[in-house]
């Protein structure tokens, strides 16, 4: 959520058009209007999209599950997603010159961080320039301090922290074919309030690994850098 003393903006659309609005001056739309659309665009798709890899890697951004993300990959539909985002990706990098989407850092690489943190996460399988596309993104001083803060988090609740350390350590004790069900035999969501600091945990049967999520919304600002 995007404060400003009376102002709350809670969506991560309306916190991106709302930060462009008040610096006009920053990259953070491509300038040409045609590329400025399909920026635009990509953000909606991210937006609303992408719903096989949300469910299948949820956002870990502190975890390293290759054998998690070797199993992913066994969906079809995933592999489908993949394979979107990834020509998205290449198309505009090719058009733009990199080296970033749109050529400076902007909007469109923001909204698509988080979906190369699951990537890195899982492990899953990229090409050599996208690898690198991700490995830029992930250097960049906003996003690297956006890494930072959502590694500080801590589960304040010590159900949720127990739950936690039991799934991990039977995921990693584990080596069989049994790992990937046991695994995502239940999801962990956390309901963060920042202002009480609480966080609620519940179990549900949906087949989704455990998941720590990054407040994305109260931190998009934080991409786009120094005034």
């Amino acid at each position: 959520m995007l404060v400003d003393g009376e102002l709350r903006v809670w969506d991560t659309l309306a916190i991106a058009e709302t930060m462009a609005e008040r610096h006009p001056h920053l990259p953070l739309w491509p300038s040409d209007a045609i590329a400025r659309a399909r920026a635009r665009s990509l953000c909606a798709e991210m937006h609303s999209g992408f719903t096989q890899l949300r469910n299948h890697c949820p956002m870990n951004i502190e975890a390293s599950l290759p054998q998690v993300g070797g199993r992913v990959m066994e969906h079809a539909e995933v592999r489908t997603e993949l394979q979107r985002v990834v020509q998205l990706w290449q198309r505009e990098l090719a058009a733009s010159g990199g080296p970033f989407l749109f050529g400076p850092f902007g909007i469109t690489d923001a909204y698509y961080a988080p979906v190369l943190s699951r990537l890195r996460t899982y492990a899953l399988p990229l090409p050599a320039d996208i690898v690198a596309y991700s490995g830029r993104v992930f250097a960049t001083e906003a996003v690297t301090a956006w890494v930072h803060d959502a590694l500080l988090e801590h589960d304040s609740s010590p159900r949720t922290s127990r739950i936690a350390v039991l799934v991990e350590s039977q995921a990693w004790a584990s080596s069989d074919d049994s790992f990937y069900s046991r695994f995502c035999s239940f999801r962990l969501r956390c309901h963060f309030d920042r202002r009480e600091k609480s966080c609620l945990a519940r179990n549900e049967s949906n087949h989704q690994p455990i998941s720590k999520r990054p407040l994305i919304a109260a931190r998009l600002p934080a991409f786009y850098g120094r005034e």
